[in-house]
């Protein structure tokens, strides 16, 4: 196969990959817009490249702009691995940079004709990026989700850094004549080459499992997280609960579990409507927040009612800490537009015995729940049976 016919290969490849970016642009997940660029330019240059064996076309066509569009291209990659993860890349240096680039090119064909000279440029260029691309997403890969989607991207950038700077060696070392053409059918083009269809792609490949995790994980977040009070949903809560009774069938140790119900809240969003009552809703959720233990499982069972369960803890500390929080409410009242609104909150609480299921917990530490509102509200009532 020629050097031209992978080129035109790796450009329908390309092709591919933008359709296929193209279609996350929706997500609003940052990043994939500027993947979508990077794919075009890219695209851009293999069109052009191949065109360096038509005298009739310019070389300022087929190599300084072809050039500076496969670097623009790997910028624009590594901007939008910056952008996935928050961050900015530094525009004036990374463009300016490639004006460097294109600006080598020329000098290198124009007045001093070196081919080993322009394959250097460009090929540190593109080593430094892809290096760059691998460390930005080391440094920045969220630790709790899949590592196999960072991991792919990381490696495939490693791998074009090496294999950019192992071209770079080649022909300034002379063991690529000077005087051949990039598009000449020789080993050592043909080898580059090959490699070279596989990075563009596999950059966007990965940039797109990342994509999709990054999806997958805000509709995770959705169906765990209640949006409003940031506490655990009730299919959440109870899954997650379920395993901790396990751990604790087996390791013998205590557990507690709380009831908790805002008082009079239809009276809150009576008075003060359905915003106020939200605004309560998180306020008493960012103080349950700061009072617990970060092994604390605080879930929104619905409505107004929540459901903490405390694992290697006994009853008297569990007690504790549910009262500290009932002080918490009574002195720091919520605010909404501009007024306060005090409340207060009942709780029920019991602890775990050998023997007890997850349902029977909830069951017990609702009992007390409803005692506490019999004895007037604004308390914590315990249960052991």
């Amino acid at each position: 196969m020629t050097p031209q016919s992978l080129l035109w290969i790796t450009a329908l490849a390309s092709v591919m990959m933008t359709l296929v970016a193209m279609s996350l642009m929706r997500s609003g997940i940052p990043g994939t817009r500027l993947l979508v660029w990077a794919n075009l330019a890219v695209i851009g240059a293999l069109v052009l490249s191949p065109l360096q064996q038509l005298p009739a076309i310019p070389a300022v066509i087929t190599i300084v702009l072809a050039n500076a569009l496969m670097a623009g291209g790997m910028v624009l990659v590594y901007s939008a691995a910056c952008r996935f993860f928050g961050y900015t890349a530094a525009r004036p240096i990374w463009y300016g940079a490639i004006g460097m680039v294109s600006g080598g090119i020329a000098a290198f064909y124009y007045l001093w004709p070196s081919l080993a000279a322009r394959v250097a440029i460009a090929s540190l260029f593109a080593a430094a990026v892809c290096a760059a691309i691998a460390h930005h997403i080391v440094c920045h890969r969220p630790r709790d989700r899949p590592t196999y989607p960072y991991a792919f991207t990381i490696g495939v950038a490693t791998f074009a850094s090496v294999g950019y700077l192992l071209r770079t060696f080649v022909y300034l070392a002379g063991i690529e004549s000077p005087q051949a053409s990039l598009m000449s059918a020789t080993a050592w083009n043909a080898l580059f080459l090959t490699v070279g269809v596989l990075i563009m792609p596999s950059l966007t490949i990965g940039m797109i499992m990342m994509v999709h995790d990054r999806m997958l994980a805000d509709r995770e977040r959705e169906a765990n997280v209640d949006d409003l009070t940031h506490t655990a949903t009730r299919k959440a809560w109870w899954s997650a609960a379920q395993r901790c009774l396990r751990a604790t069938e087996r390791n013998g140790q205590p557990m507690a579990l709380l009831m908790l119900d805002i008082d009079l809240f239809k009276q809150i969003n009576d008075t003060h409507g359905h915003g106020g009552g939200d605004a309560v809703l998180k306020h008493f959720a960012a103080l349950g927040h700061a009072v617990l233990r970060p092994d604390d499982l605080l879930g929104r069972f619905g409505g107004e009612e929540f459901v903490v369960l405390f694992t290697g803890t006994a009853q008297a500390d569990a007690a504790s800490l549910a009262q500290r929080w009932v002080e918490a409410v009574r002195i720091t009242p919520c605010t909404y537009d501009g007024k306060l609104l005090p409340y207060t909150f009942s709780a029920g609480l019991t602890s775990w015995k050998r023997g007890d299921t997850l349902q029977t917990l909830v069951q017990r530490a609702d009992l007390a729940l409803y005692a506490s509102k019999a004895e007037g509200r604004d308390r914590v009532t315990l249960r052991t049976a």
